[in-house]
């Protein structure tokens, strides 16, 4: 597994920070992996003796973000400059993040910046850049805090090439705010939670990106006792197309057609996405074997199904996850569940380097799917020894307190 640079001494000793400020606009939901890391960074902040402040998405209900101790007044989504297709629209989210962003800072941030406090932008993108650069600039220069934008995916406006592992398309805003994030401090820190994505983001900026891993930081108190596995197969993830949520119904319906007593586990998604699924599980003759669970289940809930499931399958498509890491897969390794991917993505290359525990795939089809995961399934004793043993490294390797004291060792060099 490949790690960035790490240091035997305790956090303290080299904490060049007072306190840190996170900046979590995806949180927005009880769902999913965003509550985990929030968790967790708080703990491993305070542990250090460091003060914490968390940002979060303004849709978060009141009552969520009391009980986390966040102050939710985000309005906008990671990504959302390059969520429309049109480049008008993109251009548009873009600007509009270089006013917003500073004004939300202006109101909302914890007393006076400080250089003694540190920014770490999450799930940063250009728009995150461009506000923080607008934000920071307005500042006295001795009062401007570090910052860490933190890349979890190229732009889903680029072209990821799988094959080559590098992607393609217009990056000019993405430099431009880079080029004045360097002439306004340097104190500014890139990081990447892949290898590969570091290097293309590199590239891309024309500066160092470090590789950082980002996900699964969830804290001990969070892992549910074990409960039996009642399915053989886990599909869990929000249903998005470049989770290959098209194939689902067909990798569903395929391998309990063909393997009589085999189970499937599989989240829901919400509308029209998720209609196909619900029809497969109404079919008579695959009565009983596919268990449905709602998309916008709590983090717990997600870990306690996940956890009831012998394998977990992610056919998820190799040219938005070539270069993009899988929470679905650090919440399976850190929990030692194998995993079944495709052999051109981020998840598949660990798989295939030995530092994961799992069946890989060559064809984004039902039935190469089906076939790698019956494998799994074959070799289970096999791949859970494995990923038993995998398991304890993945959760320090992933854990908040490690991350953290890399990010700190990064900015005292």
């Amino acid at each position: 597994m490949t790690t960035s640079k790490t240091t035997d001494a305790p956090v303290e000793k080299q904490r060049p920070f007072d306190r840190l400020i996170f900046l979590q606009n995806g949180f927005f939901t009880e769902q999913g992996h965003w509550i985990h890391e929030i968790r967790a960074w708080r703990k491993a902040v305070l542990e250090t003796g460091m003060a914490w402040h968390a940002f979060a998405h303004v849709n978060l209900p009141p009552q969520i973000a009391a009980r986390e101790g966040v102050d939710p007044c985000i309005p906008f989504l990671p990504g959302q400059s390059r969520r429309p297709f049109t480049p008008k629209d993109r251009l548009k989210a873009f600007l509009s993040g270089a006013v917003i962003l500073p004004e939300i800072l202006k109101k909302h941030y914890p007393g006076e910046p400080s250089s003694r406090d540190l920014l770490y932008v999450g799930y940063a993108t250009e728009v995150e850049m461009i506000g923080m650069e607008r934000w920071l600039d307005g500042l006295p220069a001795d009062r401007r805090p570090a910052v860490a934008f933190v890349f979890h995916h190229p732009s889903h406006e680029w072209r990821t090439d799988p094959e080559r592992i590098m992607v393609d398309g217009d990056t000019h805003r993405w430099v431009c705010a880079r080029e004045l994030l360097s002439e306004c401090s340097g104190r500014i820190r890139y990081v990447a939670s892949l290898p590969a994505l570091a290097r293309e983001f590199s590239r891309i900026l024309g500066t160092e990106v470090r590789t950082l891993p980002h996900t699964c930081q969830m804290v001990q108190e969070d892992i549910p006792a074990h409960p039996v596995k009642l399915h053989d197969f886990g599909i869990l993830g929000g249903g998005r197309p470049d989770q290959g949520i098209a194939l689902w119904p067909s990798v569903v319906s395929r391998i309990l057609t063909e393997n009589p007593g085999v189970n499937i586990l599989t989240q829901s998604p919400s509308g029209e996405r998720g209609d196909a699924l619900r029809e497969v599980a109404r079919k008579k003759d695959l009565s009983g074997r596919v268990a449905l669970f709602a998309s916008n289940n709590s983090g717990e809930d997600f870990l306690r199904h996940m956890m009831a499931c012998r394998v977990i399958l992610t056919p998820y498509d190799p040219a938005y996850y070539g270069l993009r890491s899988s929470m679905v897969f650090c919440d399976a390794a850190c929990l030692g569940i194998p995993v079944v991917a495709h052999s051109r993505t981020s998840t598949g290359r660990m798989i295939l380097a030995g530092v994961a525990s799992g069946i890989t795939y060559d064809r984004q089809d039902p039935e190469a799917i089906a076939k790698a995961a019956m494998s799994a399934l074959e070799r289970l004793p096999e791949l859970n020894e494995k990923a038993q043993a995998l398991k304890e490294t993945w959760r320090a390797r992933l854990s908040a307190s490690t991350l953290l004291g890399e990010l700190c060792a990064v900015f005292a060099e």
